[in-house]
């Protein structure tokens, strides 16, 4: 076995433990309340050590919800900001995407049981989840400050004839609404592939703009 067999072997072990880790998290919360279930019970239901278990995860409400929503990268910033982009509303879509969603759970083949599981639990402890909702701002702001860098590069880009501070911060909003639409919408679905979720996000944002267009007269 080569360096790059035994890497990809050491990967796909790894993934495959994290997996574990968030379906029996969330499957044990689903059964027995999220108040019932301890680090332990999870440890012994995947048949891994605490210490492992952190390894993988930093706490018992991240097996249960998944990683936080994060902050764009360096290299999502670089090539955000590296050429002007036609379709300005659609790759800000995809980069919430990037940010919000974990393109590793949905790949997994429970993936999109997980994240059923988890509306489920958001659903009966809101205010579990408000905490993690905590840092949307910060997100948003730093996806803002990145619009506003691509329209000091790109100024002509301007769509709306508006404030940059403005039109930023409706785009943000437009593309969160057509994620939070396509992913319900991609929940309620047959497809659980994570290119059915792109195109049930790209459709709820094709719905949002047609209605804000309104029907021509």
């Amino acid at each position: 076995m080569n360096d790059t067999e035994e890497l990809s072997l050491r990967e796909a072990k790894r993934r495959a433990t994290r997996a574990a880790i968030e379906e029996h998290a969330t499957t044990l919360v689903a059964e027995r309340g999220i108040e019932n279930v301890t680090v332990e019970d999870i440890c012994a239901v995947v048949g891994i050590s605490k210490r492992t278990f952190f390894n993988y995860v930093d706490s018992k409400e991240t097996a249960i919800f998944g990683d936080p929503p994060r902050l764009p990268t360096e290299q999502e910033r670089h090539d955000f900001l590296g050429r002007r982009h036609e379709n300005l509303l659609g790759t800000v879509l995809e980069l919430c995407s990037a940010v919000v969603l974990s393109t590793q759970l949905l790949e997994s083949p429970h993936g999109a049981e997980i994240l059923r599981r988890r509306k489920e639990i958001r659903h009966r402890s809101p205010e579990l989840i408000l905490q993690r909702h905590a840092s949307f701002h910060e997100i948003h702001q730093a996806l803002r400050d990145l619009l506003k860098d691509y329209y000091q590069s790109y100024p002509d880009a301007l769509i709306t004839g508006s404030a940059v501070e403005q039109e930023s911060a409706a785009l943000i909003s437009i593309a969160s609404t057509a994620l939070q639409l396509g992913y319900m919408n991609w929940l309620t679905g047959n497809d659980s592939s994570p290119a059915a979720l792109g195109n049930a996000c790209a459709k709820a944002l094709t719905d949002i703009t047609t209605l804000i267009k309104g029907r021509p007269e």
